[in-house]
């Protein structure tokens, strides 16, 4: 069985009279199995005669529309050019290259602290004073660094081997 879009086309094609027989037949056997069927044809008919005066007719006039477009060209292209001048330009690209020089030499300078490293190779046991006034004896073959200044909220060292620490009491910048 045909869906009810193949029997809107047949039922179109009875009204503009270009039906075939076998079309008529098929239209004529879907409108008699139901009341509703019938229903929608006359529903169709009747649109039908309401809007038969209408066409559709679409007749493009391409060279019309193509001297349009070109029109539309010609005129983005008559838009005025803005010119910077190059001095203008290098001046912001030597800005832009001495802030980051500035941020890079700050960055290195105050974020990453110097530090200090020492080791125990061949000593039998080595003592150290670290800045907050705690004292670290390494073993021998130890090694270890630590800033020279401790800053933040925390005392970081680094230990390779061996050590004693004792640390100065500070609850506020425990050691690490």
């Amino acid at each position: 069985m045909q869906a009810n879009d193949d029997y809107i086309l047949l039922l179109t094609k009875q009204v503009s009279g270009q039906i075939t027989a076998e079309e008529s037949e098929q239209l004529n056997v879907w409108l008699a199995q139901s009341p509703d069927h019938e229903q929608v044809a006359r529903q169709f008919r009747q649109v039908w005669e309401k809007t038969g005066g209408y066409g559709k007719t679409f007749e493009p006039d391409l060279d019309l529309a193509f001297g349009q477009l070109q029109q539309r060209i010609r005129v983005k292209e008559r838009l005025p050019v803005k010119i910077v001048p190059i001095g203008r330009q290098l001046w912001r690209i030597a800005a832009a290259m001495a802030l980051v020089l500035a941020s890079v030499w700050a960055f290195d300078r105050y974020a990453a602290p110097e530090t200090r490293s020492v080791s125990a190779s061949n000593e039998d046991k080595r003592l150290i004073n670290l800045p907050d006034g705690s004292r670290v004896w390494l073993r021998q073959h130890a090694e270890i660094r630590y800033p020279v200044q401790f800053r933040g909220s925390e005392r970081h060292v680094y230990l390779r081997g061996e050590a004693y620490f004792e640390i100065a009491r500070d609850p506020a910048h425990p050691f690490l």
